[in-house]
């Protein structure tokens, strides 16, 4: 042989020993896989916090309230909206629907605390749990958003009117706005874009409720270094009730006292006074009857938005 046939035997040998080494390779990666998924994790369906304490909670209410923030018959209301599109679909995703609702909520319910062991206790792994939360969150919103929020029509904002003047004396109020700085672990690269004035990261929770505590809007997501103003007028919402737009379909202005007046909003002084949004009075000068009166309603009904914000 010569010289370039003993280097073209070297190189077909090479590519021969590579390929078996690598078809090698495939085989015992495939033998060894044989056991899917974890040992520990595998026995959710016996030895899991489903299996084990679920059905438990449900015969002590304080308990199944404190872990998922919802009575027994509120959960199973939700489940029965929601089962059709959590069930399984393949072998890949054995957790059944009512096992990963109630994941979900204990989760959102728990927070920061609960995320640490959350994965653990349940017996699901940390991608799976990704996915779970991430896919049931979207189902309960894409299943409870049509008929859960109130449609924005000038006969839905009168009866959310009345229900604030009979339960808070409060005439012509179409609800209270608000925002709730929500902790989370500050995201890779985000610098201070999520450090709020509290000196933590947060995310930013936006709302406006009735006199009921119901939600009429809701926007999050926005970083914590945003003001409540910001926020708020960066929101659709926002735009329309600042610019007074007809989107919203705000009823025309009603007498008080004999005076046409507009509907409003209620907020604290992190918003600005408009023609739809209405703030405490100032305490740099003396008030008057009228306004202490009025400035002690607003503060009563915005504690009360804060204490169900708190619930988040």
């Amino acid at each position: 042989m010569n010289c370039f046939e003993d280097n073209l035997l070297i190189v077909a040998a090479s590519i021969l020993t590579i390929g078996l080494i690598v078809k090698k390779k495939r085989i015992t990666r495939k033998i060894g896989r044989s056991c899917w998924v974890n040992p520990y994790l595998r026995q959710k369906n016996e030895k899991g916090r489903f299996a084990e304490d679920f059905d438990d909670m449900r015969g002590w209410n304080s308990e199944f309230v404190q872990n998922f923030h919802m009575e027994e018959e509120q959960f199973e209301e939700l489940f029965q909206r929601v089962k059709h599109r959590l069930e399984p679909k393949r072998c890949t995703r054995p957790d059944g629907a009512k096992h990963r609702l109630a994941y979900t909520l204990e989760y959102l319910a728990g927070g920061l605390f609960f995320e640490r062991y959350a994965a653990s206790n349940y017996r699901i792994s940390k991608s799976s749990s990704c996915n779970i939360i991430r896919e049931t969150c979207q189902i309960i919103y894409e299943e409870l958003a049509r008929t859960e929020f109130m449609a924005y029509t000038p006969e839905n904002w009168m009866t959310v009117a009345a229900d604030f003047n009979a339960k808070w004396n409060m005439p012509n109020c179409l609800g209270a706005l608000d925002g709730k700085h929500v902790r989370i672990k500050c995201p890779p690269n985000a610098g201070s874009l999520y450090y709020n004035y509290k000196r933590y990261h947060s995310i930013i929770l936006m709302a406006a409720s009735d006199a009921s505590y119901r939600f009429t809007f809701i926007d999050v997501g926005s970083p914590g270094a945003d003001g409540d103003v910001n926020v708020f007028s960066r929101t659709d919402f926002g735009k329309h009730i600042l610019e007074d737009a007809p989107f919203l379909n705000l009823p025309p202005d009603s007498p008080i006292n004999g005076d046409d007046t507009p509907y409003f909003f209620i907020a604290d002084d992190a918003f600005p006074l408009s023609h739809r949004i209405m703030k405490p009075y100032g305490t740099a000068t003396e008030l008057i009857n009228a306004q202490r009166i009025f400035n002690y309603i607003d503060s009563r009904v915005l504690v009360a938005l804060l204490r169900m914000h708190s619930e988040f």
